[in-house]
């Protein structure tokens, strides 16, 4: 049986660039980022997903990546999150 895992979300609650990355528990992951971050973060969105996934997130908003798995925040990337946050809570 397969291991579900997630595509999340993070970012700071004051706002700033975004996180995205898979974990099998984002939430563990979470206080594992925090952990290394001096200001609160917060998960603004979880999907269904993994590495593939991921990576096609990654590719589509590559002209916001500032460092490794952190992406500017701009309305287009905001947007697609917001709307992964409406689904999840659809669902």
């Amino acid at each position: 049986m397969a291991t579900t895992t997630y595509v999340y979300f993070i970012q700071e609650k004051a706002g700033g660039p975004i996180k995205i990355g898979f974990s099998k528990d984002p939430q563990k992951r979470l206080s594992e980022i925090q952990t290394g971050y001096p200001r609160e973060l917060m998960i603004l969105a979880i999907m269904p997903g993994g590495r593939v996934q991921e990576r096609e997130i990654h590719r589509r908003f590559g002209m916001n990546r500032m460092f490794g798995e952190w992406f500017k925040d701009d309305e287009k990337l905001m947007k697609f999150v917001l709307e992964v946050r409406s689904k999840m809570e659809t669902d």
